[in-house]
């Protein structure tokens, strides 16, 4: 009786573990692989005509981003993109931002389903006419 009872807890516990951990277990660090690359860019910009574009870019197509520079290095920032802030991480594109002192910007996007391809250069499309919207090319 007690070995069973054991047994059924563990079981309990392993299943609970795995249940959360593919609920929770997603983060973006992991989509930055060659895996999940959609395309690469250089241009002509900096970290703040980034945020001014994606500003504009929310304000006219009512997307949801976040646009974060590394604490620890002032040349780096991320993006995540995506339609709506309550979507799954999942469903969102991320791009990796390097500033160089020449005034270009090298970013690497990424999105961790293949059928966010069109949202991946939705977001590219944005920094140079952020009053287009990705929602009205489908």
């Amino acid at each position: 009786m007690y070995k069973s009872t054991i047994t059924a807890v563990l079981a309990a516990a392993f299943v609970a573990g795995c249940a959360s951990s593919a609920q929770e277990g997603f983060s973006q660090e992991r989509v930055y692989q060659e895996r999940y690359l959609v395309t690469d860019r250089k241009l002509p910009a900096r970290f703040p005509d980034v945020q001014q574009s994606m500003f504009k870019h929310r304000e006219a197509c009512d997307i949801f981003f976040e646009f974060t520079p590394d604490p620890q290095q002032v040349h780096y920032a991320r993006l995540v993109y995506r339609l709506n802030p309550e979507d799954d991480l999942r469903e969102s594109v991320f791009a990796d931002m390097t500033a160089y002192a020449s005034g270009n910007l090298q970013i690497d996007v990424y999105a961790y389903y293949s059928h966010n391809k069109d949202l991946a250069y939705a977001l590219l499309e944005a920094l140079s006419s952020p009053e287009k919207c990705p929602r009205s090319e489908g």
